[in-house]
């Protein structure tokens, strides 16, 4: 099998998940501190700058559920 990049290539490998889990654990500890950091005082840009770090995680976090699951079929 060809894999995109060295991730996919280690999720490939991970069949009991723990990677997954832990990648999933850091990308909901950062959306976490988003999170907080979103609830202060915060210029506009800055806002923005935030939010879109805070979806990026989101997306990481689908990504690495779906190339997992795709990987490692039940």
């Amino acid at each position: 099998m060809s894999f995109l990049s060295e991730i996919e290539e280690r999720l490939a490998a991970d069949r009991c998940g723990d990677l997954r889990r832990e990648i999933l654990s850091r990308l909901e500890a950062e959306l976490m501190v988003l999170g907080q950091h979103q609830r202060e005082q915060h210029s506009a840009e800055d806002y923005a700058s935030l939010e879109r770090r805070r979806v990026a995680c989101l997306a990481a976090i689908r990504v690495v559920e779906r190339v997992w699951r795709r990987l490692n079929p039940l």
